[in-house]
């Protein structure tokens, strides 16, 4: 457990804070989030009388996805807190937050007004491998995509972004892809090679990889990528911010 990704009873790290809805794995965007609610109850603050937020004709992740909320308030009930959040479109909604469980905590931080100083570094892993005696640092994978830094002894430092892009259509024998960033940059290998598997889902994964300047990553720290393509399928990345903080870390390693 990262102490960086779930608060546990740190709740004071939601004062304040803009949050968004983790992204759910292909397979579990159907069901949609657990602990959303759009009302209260006038009379009870009693979570089991929220009501679910939904649009007709809308999947509840399609509904919440991307969306960038402020945490206006958080009060304990039970063994949870009710986290007030507000959004521009959806208005007032309500989540239930357990301290307990981080297989339930669905929230990742976008900005965080008492941010400790090193909060996205925890997000980074370090592995070493004696035999080519080089050492690794990695981000943790976020919009289907980490980035990696390097240390090798005879190579020096090399940076990767490694990326992956589930489809249900089959290409076989394809090279290429890219990063755009928010200023317009687009971050391109047109000949990286392409390695597709299938997933549990039954869908095409495409993996591919390809190496960056260090110039190109002190870019990517401080302008957040929007979106991504390998080969030509293409994916809105959602945390982008986030990303670019970790990149960040990554580069003071």
């Amino acid at each position: 457990m990262s102490w960086a990704q779930f608060p546990g009873e740190n709740v004071t790290l939601f004062e304040g804070a803009t949050v968004t809805p983790k992204q759910l794995s292909e397979s579990f965007q159907r069901f949609g989030y657990d602990n959303f609610y759009s009302a209260l109850k006038e009379d009870s603050k009693d979570v089991d009388r929220l009501k679910e937020v939904y649009k007709p004709g809308v999947r509840k992740y399609d509904l919440l996805y991307g969306k960038k909320f402020t945490v206006a308030s958080y009060y304990p009930f039970k063994d949870y807190y009710i986290l007030v959040l507000t959004n521009e479109e959806l208005g007032t909604v309500y989540y239930k937050y357990s301290p307990e469980y981080e297989s339930s905590f669905e929230l990742d931080f976008i900005d965080v007004p008492n941010l400790p100083a090193d909060f996205y570094c925890q997000y980074i892993t370090y592995q070493e491998f004696p035999k080519h005696q080089a050492v690794d640092y990695s981000t943790e994978q976020q919009d289907r995509m980490y980035f990696s830094r390097t240390e090798t002894k005879k190579y020096g430092t090399m940076y990767t972004v490694n990326l992956n892009q589930a489809t249900q259509e089959l290409e076989v024998n394809k090279k290429g892809a890219w990063l755009l960033l928010d200023d317009g940059t687009k971050i391109e290998h047109t000949t990286c090679p392409i390695e597709v598997k299938v997933n549990s889902a039954a869908e095409y994964v495409y993996y591919t990889y390809f190496e960056l300047t260090e110039a190109q990553m002190k870019k990517i720290s401080e302008h957040p990528i929007v979106q991504t393509s390998v080969y030509t399928f293409t994916h809105t990345v959602a945390q982008g911010a986030k990303i670019s903080k970790m990149v960040a870390c990554l580069l003071k390693k």
